[in-house]
């Protein structure tokens, strides 16, 4: 199956708890294939801790199938199974998340994601929830607890994926835990099939026109305002443009192969957006910007796109974020991401025409979203 959807150009993603990783033939077979991203589920940063949510599981087994999975990666010289080490911040957890950046960095892996969890169980909602407000997506309205923020009306996972359970029932995504939602069987028709069928139209419209009386959706982040807008939280109000000249900036990059690449990605990003670069803070070279306004009440302004040649690495500001781009993040090269954030080391590590590719429509998503 993954090898089929690769050959079609969709990019493939499995979730796990990593327990038949410790199969060292397994871990090399998924480590060899074509799947482009593998998130590995581990809820603690110890053996006492993992068990209070995974209580079946074994700490140990799970982390030396990780090893075995990064090290066959690494062994077959390849960048994909990109690998994400998922945390869900819990009550009981939430004192390890330094713990578990460590592990991940030890492991290899190429990201750490910190999730908030789900409640089901309102009752005894604070013996899960976490006291990090961040990792809360819950509130208390006249005693009961209710998601943070607003809908916006947009739910991105019916329009570009699916899941697809272990026997090949299509559901419309990993929310839907039951298989509540059971759109067609791969068994009886192809996935194309099943995708522009009536079940699936239906099942869209209803998601568009009554997400409240869908039981799933009603306890489900997607398309929330304060979601949507907290990637956008590294807008800091420090960060505004100044009268600097940009030019001279970039001439007093020290690494010549950096400076060289920063005129480089300077005329790139002046060709697609046709704005002209201006200096926000003392380090970032902006192109643009837009109005944001959250929920909460704060606003202010940033760049739609924008760079910094950093010590380290190139820093590109790809402020729609990643993940509606992974078929083109496949193509790319050799990088690093953060939040918002694209590092490369030396431009020749990437594909320049992808890399315009996804500026382009990164811009353009902002300008969709913040401009209209």
């Amino acid at each position: 199956m993954i090898d089929y959807a690769y050959e079609k150009k969709i990019f493939t993603v499995i979730s796990t708890n990593g327990t038949r990783l410790a199969n060292p033939q397994f871990a090399r077979e998924l480590a060899a294939s074509k799947l482009g991203r593998l998130i590995l589920s581990v809820d603690g940063a110890t053996e006492e801790t993992y068990k209070v949510y995974r209580q079946a599981g074994h700490f140990s087994r799970v982390i030396r199938g990780i090893r075995q999975f990064i090290e066959a990666r690494r062994e077959l010289g390849k960048k994909y199974p990109l690998a994400d080490l998922q945390f869900i911040v819990m009550a009981h957890n939430e004192h390890e998340m330094d713990a578990i950046k460590k592990l991940g960095k030890e492991l290899g892996v190429d990201r750490v994601i910190f999730k908030s969890p789900q409640i089901y169980d309102f009752e005894n909602a604070e013996q899960t929830l976490p006291q990090n407000p961040r990792f809360r997506r819950y509130h208390k309205v006249n005693g009961e607890y209710r998601l943070k923020g607003s809908y916006s009306g947009y739910c991105k996972k019916i329009w570009y994926g699916s899941a697809i359970t272990w026997d090949g029932k299509v559901i419309p995504c990993c929310f839907d835990k039951d298989a509540e939602f059971q759109l067609g069987d791969l068994a009886d028709s192809n996935f194309a099939e099943i995708w522009e069928g009536d079940n699936y139209h239906r099942f869209r419209n209803l998601v568009r026109n009554k997400r409240d009386s869908i039981e799933m959706c009603k306890n489900c982040t997607e398309g929330l305002k304060i979601f949507l807008n907290r990637r956008m939280h590294m807008a800091d109000i420090k960060t505004k443009p100044t009268d600097n000249s940009v030019t001279d900036f970039l001439n007093s990059v020290e690494d010549e192969k950096k400076r060289a690449d920063s005129f480089k990605i300077l005329e790139m990003m002046r060709e697609v957006t046709g704005d002209e670069p201006k200096m926000w803070g003392p380090s970032i070279v902006g192109f643009g910007d837009y109005h944001y306004k959250y929920e909460s009440g704060r606003e202010g302004d940033f760049f739609l796109t924008g760079f910094s040649p950093r010590k380290q690495n190139l820093t590109l500001y790809i402020m729609a974020g990643f993940k509606r781009y992974e078929e083109l993040m496949a193509k790319l090269g050799k990088y690093k991401t953060g939040k918002s954030c694209l590092y490369i080391k030396k431009l020749e590590d990437v594909d320049p025409d992808v890399l315009k590719t996804l500026v382009t429509e990164s811009v353009a998503h902002m300008e969709r979203q913040y401009k209209q």
